[in-house]
């Protein structure tokens, strides 16, 4: 006969917390889903900047300007819903 596999006791111990997000759509919590915008578009202005570093064209100056308003105002939204989740 076999015998069911032992659980290990630190998966038990996690399952026995509540990690339910207090601010969820349909289950899933805004801040990990919002956290990411920020994050990503702090890349694109570095990216902007290097290619405007490269090519000297005014476009990546406006594409660098846009990408750190929106990183700015997404990680503000972000802050204020990972603030709520707290």
């Amino acid at each position: 006969m076999d015998t069911p596999p032992k659980k290990n006791p630190v998966i038990s111990k996690l399952e026995e917390k509540d990690a339910s997000s207090a601010v969820a759509v349909a289950g899933h919590p805004l801040h990990a889903m919002t956290v990411h915008f920020p994050i990503a578009l702090v890349f694109g202005t570095l990216g902007a900047d290097i290619m405007y570093w490269w090519g000297a064209d005014p476009f990546w100056l406006r594409v660098g300007l846009w990408t750190t308003g929106i990183a700015f105002f997404s990680a503000i939204a972000a802050g204020l819903i990972g603030s709520a989740e707290l």
